[in-house]
């Protein structure tokens, strides 16, 4: 540094991506270390993080992280932390800093399109649908076939029923406030009586998927503890 007529040691480094070899990079790492007493500056692409913070997502290697950590510390290394950003690379994508593969998403029965009108019509009509090739070709034609047509027929009626019961709730108390204060008209008491009724059969296949979804059978289908099965669902993912 002319100013100041100090010197210091500047080190690149780019990582490998295969994490088969991050550990031979990181003893690398330090054995570059420079002499005691030399000031010592390392940047580049690590392709390795040191806390969970620097991603944007939970997909994390720990063992790889402690490492990193280990190795940071061995090279008595502190972090100059970026300012004004809270990524330091981005690939261009929607959301950025996306490190997994998109998954097409997987077709999942729910217990409650059995109580369902128009449920058992869907899949007659999706199954008699003529297919060719051998027996075992044919038969997985016919679970595409009835797969896509169930998901296409539930997607107007369940695929926002949480926020629907949301609204009508708030919907509901509104109202119930508003008629503490002055008489409702008959449109709008017709209008809560219609919500109510709705969120009965709202609240129910609410209840069906956390219960389905946390797997667990031995309470009855028609109990409300909707937060049990909640919690129980959070737990097993």
């Amino acid at each position: 540094m002319l100013i100041s007529d100090a010197c210091f040691s500047l080190t690149t480094f780019y990582g490998p991506a295969n994490d088969r070899r991050k550990d031979e990079f990181l003893q690398e790492m330090i054995s570059s270390k420079p002499p005691a007493g030399t000031p010592w500056l390392i940047m580049g692409d690590f392709n390795l993080i040191y806390k969970a913070s620097d991603k944007n997502n939970l997909n994390l290697n720990r063992r790889l992280m402690g490492k990193f950590r280990a190795a940071l510390d061995d090279c008595e290394l502190m972090e100059i932390c970026l300012q004004n950003r809270k990524f330091t690379w981005s690939n261009e994508r929607e959301n950025p800093t996306l490190d997994t593969v998109p998954r097409k998403a997987s077709f999942r029965f729910e217990d409650h399109w059995l109580h369902t009108d128009g449920f058992s019509e869907v899949v007659e009509q999706a199954w008699s649908k003529q297919q060719s090739g051998s027996a075992l070709t044919v038969l997985r034609k016919k679970l595409t076939e009835t797969a896509r047509a169930l998901r296409q027929w539930s997607k107007p009626l369940f695929s926002k029923a949480r926020l629907q019961l949301h609204i009508a709730n708030e919907v509901i108390m509104r109202l119930e406030i508003a008629q503490e204060r002055r008489h409702l008209s008959d449109g709008k008491l017709a209008l809560r009586k219609e919500l109510k009724l709705r969120v009965l059969g709202l609240a129910a296949v609410e209840r069906s998927r956390r219960r389905q979804a946390s797997r667990f059978i031995w309470l009855k289908a028609g109990d409300a503890c909707t937060k049990f099965f909640h919690l129980k669902m959070s737990t097993r993912r």
